[in-house]
């Protein structure tokens, strides 16, 4: 039986899943929470230096679980990847799109071409004059951190994916028109937006650190509002119709009960809490030591990048 194992790497911790693979069957078989062996510093995570005790610590906690030598998925944050969507003429050739590709990540990356490694994804939406496609670029440093942390760990690394894409492997049944996803971390809100079953794009907004609770459940309206305007807006101009938002998930560490009930009180389509295990096969021992319903949506990344390679 074959051990497939999910990580995924936030602001406050990492999350691991262990399916267990028998021919087509997967059963989630752990969950859990790992700290940082060093304090997190966003802009320096993927330094060289911290490969060593990264991959130490990972190592040794799945050891205490008999997770040796094992194939591991990653799920990244959405500050590391680029995730673009760009729209295209239905009757460009392949070197011109290619061309307009490049065109436009240069025009809103951080640096030259050149340091990046892109990928032109299938993921697209296609109207009668054009197709707009879903790019994913991401620096060449950060492939060579997670290529060392593997060689050091002595893992198979089987794929390295984003946050934002796990959510297509984590519910029953896609829904037409408009999802949007809110994670809520310690100092920003990252907003997915799903259109028919797929992704569309996502982003996120850092919230300000010196507010008093009523200045920062106003922010936090306003952002949740705005995200549902913008989304609305847009794929109307795109799609020439009016798609509407059918339904808000909330998910991650500082997901709360009265977030959720805030939220419901200020907007008019139903709003809940993410539950990544709704179409998962759970092991026994599982089930006997799940945490709570309010913990459980921290774990929907390293479950969905899991189950990206378990498909």
């Amino acid at each position: 039986m074959k051990n497939l194992i999910g990580l995924s790497f936030s602001v406050e911790n990492i999350t691991f899943a262990n399916f267990l693979q028998n021919g087509q069957q997967l059963t989630l078989d752990h969950i859990g929470s790992i700290n940082y062996p060093f304090p997190f510093e966003e802009n320096q995570f993927t330094n060289i230096v911290n490969v060593a005790p990264l991959a130490d610590c990972i190592i040794d906690t799945l050891k205490n679980y008999q997770l040796n030598k094992p194939s591991i998925s990653i799920s990244l944050e959405s500050n590391l990847p680029t995730l673009k969507r760009i729209a295209l003429p239905n009757n460009v050739d392949e070197k011109e799109e290619l061309e307009q590709i490049d065109w436009a990540l240069m025009q809103s990356l951080s640096s030259p071409l050149d340091d990046y490694i892109y990928l032109r994804t299938q993921n697209q939406f296609i109207t009668e004059s054009y197709k707009d496609i879903l790019v994913i670029a991401i620096k060449k440093m950060i492939v060579n951190f997670f290529q060392e942390f593997s060689s050091y760990g002595k893992i198979s690394l089987d794929n390295l994916s984003v946050n934002q894409l796990c959510y297509i492997n984590t519910v029953e049944e896609q829904k037409d028109g408009i999802v949007i996803l809110f994670k809520i971390a310690k100092n920003r809100i990252e907003s997915t937006f799903i259109l028919n079953g797929n992704f569309y794009i996502s982003h996120y907004e850092r919230i300000p650190r010196s507010q008093n609770s009523l200045n920062l459940e106003e922010i936090f309206i306003n952002i949740v509002t705005s995200k549902i305007k913008q989304i609305e807006t847009l794929l109307e101009q795109f799609s020439k119709k009016n798609i509407p938002v059918n339904e808000l998930y909330f998910y991650g560490e500082n997901t709360t009960d009265e977030i959720i009930q805030l939220v419901q009180r200020n907007v008019s389509v139903p709003v809940s809490r993410l539950n990544p295990l709704v179409n998962l096969s759970v092991s026994e021992r599982l089930k006997d030591n799940l945490p709570s319903d309010n913990e459980l949506s921290k774990y929907f990344e390293c479950i969905g990048v899991a189950l990206d390679v378990g498909d």
